[in-house]
């Protein structure tokens, strides 16, 4: 069962609707594992924990490493149940706990965002001026509460569709940044960091297709006669009037989470697989395989929410994700280092450090800033 995470973040600071707070009640009574994930954002907002309790909590956290050390030459599989649970106890506890990684800020990136039109010509997003209708391959486009909004043309009617679609634009978001933007047909596309999007200003009367490399969110405007569909390396999603995430970085782990609605994903052009709301389906491109997935969508949606939800998922995949946000270079010092494993929830802080910090408080790994290089290393202290 899936719920938005907007209702989880409105639920912990009290601002719920009735209808909210009563699809939220929902979701808690199904399960155990929700409600203690509900309880652990709780108490990393509204708890405060005294300094005396930390230290005693310091020593029994230690205390239980030091036994997990010594259980784990005999059994390896001991490490990753005490190293999840310490992993969730500093995360929810407190974010000032025992952090031996990096202190200094790494300055934020700066790469432009860039708007490629059909004939070549870049614009950097940045120099557009708020509110100011500029031409994007032949329709008036403007800058709106920082969103790229296409504005109907004084030639067509707003929402009625070309006999064929005019030539594609690009747009390249770089590290650290996000973007939004709204289609001619009403869809809105939430664009993550390290992604190119291209699309036509004007849908034809046929089809609506844009193409994706990267990662995006989407809010699909329904249109009966058209079906929406994104072209990606080896894969297309048609869509039918949905929300859904998709995350085409990874050739071997392309993923398509569906929010609400129905699309269905084909692969190496076969036969489409449809896809319930709840569903994740992730496709490996270089070995033509598939694999279904029920659980939780806002894994893989969090990031639209500006934050991130790890569920048992390696520290090498981690930082996979985390990089993509502050541009900076990992390097692991041990091999073992790429498998330790954490589970929890991180909102986006104003540092690499900030991020690190619950991470390297499992005191299974520890992290060593050099300028924008980010080193890990296993803590042989425990």
């Amino acid at each position: 069962m899936s719920i938005d995470w907007n209702i989880l973040r409105k639920g912990v600071a009290g601002t719920l609707s009735e209808a909210e707070s009563r699809e939220l009640t929902r979701w808690l009574e199904a399960s155990e594992k929700y409600r203690e994930l509900y309880r652990r954002m709780n108490r990393s907002v509204s708890y405060a924990p005294s300094r005396e309790q930390l230290a005693r909590w310091r020593t029994g956290f230690h205390m239980a490493l030091e036994q997990a050390v010594r259980q784990r030459k005999k059994r390896r599989a001991v490490r990753w149940g005490i190293s999840a649970a310490a992993a969730a106890l500093a995360l929810w506890v407190s974010t000032t706990l025992w952090f031996t990684g990096p202190q200094d800020p790494v300055p934020a990136p700066d790469h432009p965002i860039l708007l490629t039109m059909s004939s070549g010509e870049v614009i950097e997003w940045e120099r557009v001026l708020a509110d100011e209708a500029f031409d994007l391959n032949g329709r008036l486009a403007g800058k709106q509460e920082a969103a790229l909004s296409l504005l109907a043309a004084e030639h067509e009617p707003a929402g009625e569709a070309l006999e064929t679609e005019l030539p594609l634009a690009a747009l390249y978001i770089p590290r650290g940044k996000e973007f939004q933007l709204e289609l001619a047909d009403g869809t809105r596309v939430w664009l993550n960091s390290d992604t190119r999007f291209e699309f036509p200003v004007s849908f034809s009367a046929a089809q609506r297709t844009v193409k994706l490399h990267g990662e995006a969110y989407f809010q699909v405007s329904q249109d009966p006669e058209r079906v929406f569909s994104v072209e990606m390396d080896g894969m297309a999603v048609m869509v039918y009037g949905t929300e859904f995430n998709i995350n085409s970085r990874d050739p071997q782990k392309h993923c398509t989470t569906l929010i609400s609605g129905s699309v269905s994903v084909s692969v190496g052009g076969g036969a489409e697989i449809l896809l319930q709301p709840g569903q994740t389906l992730q496709a490996d491109l270089l070995r033509g395989e598939t694999r279904l997935h029920t659980y939780d969508v806002n894994r893989h949606a969090a990031w639209r929410s500006q934050a991130y939800f790890f569920e048992n998922q390696t520290i090498a995949e981690i930082l996979e994700e985390l990089t993509l946000w502050y541009d900076v270079e990992v390097e692991f010092a041990d091999r073992a280092a790429r498998q330790e494993r954490f589970s929890g929830w991180l909102q986006r802080k104003e540092t690499i450090g900030a991020m690190l910090h619950p991470i390297a408080s499992t005191s299974y790994v520890r992290f060593e800033q050099q300028g924008r290089k980010i080193i890990v290393k296993i803590n042989e202290k425990n």
